[in-house]
């Protein structure tokens, strides 16, 4: 039995999930025989370019705070950043999905332990509702001085 090629493709579309991408991206690659002219330190340095291109992209903008949605540089960049990824992951045996959940996990304990850890400074140690100049002050026990 011969699967269409164009079969991936429209499962693709309407299945977005990890698995799929990464079927689609096995058949893109086979199409092409890259799998001999592209091995992981390739893919890692294609990686890190296109994130350092993401990098670029959100470093120029004009403010902190700017609005990057609808932006096609960040989309394309950021797409190929996660095709690199998913790539990677599969030469390599990786399960992704396995891996982000377990990591979620562990950051998620390292985030509870400095949160006791970090007790100590009482309710108004808040960074984010804060000045820098005002978390640094209170971090340092100068508050209202």
């Amino acid at each position: 039995m011969t699967i269409d090629p164009g079969y991936y493709r429209t499962l693709a579309k309407d299945d977005p999930s990890l698995f799929t991408l990464t079927v689609e991206l096995r058949s893109f690659v086979g199409e092409r025989k890259w799998r001999a002219g592209f091995p992981p330190r390739q893919l890692v340095s294609g990686l890190v370019l296109k994130a350092a291109g993401v990098l670029a992209t959100i470093y120029d903008a004009d403010s902190v705070s700017a609005d990057l949605a609808g932006d096609r540089d960040i989309a394309e960049g950021l797409a190929d950043v996660l095709m690199y990824v998913i790539r990677l992951a599969d030469i390599a045996g990786v399960d992704l999905v396995h891996e982000v959940w377990h990591r979620l996990e562990a950051n998620a304990a390292q985030g509870k332990a400095a949160q006791r850890k970090a007790g100590s400074l009482g309710p108004a140690w808040a960074p984010d509702q804060m000045s820098t100049v005002d978390t640094l002050d209170n971090a340092e026990g100068r508050a209202g001085n």
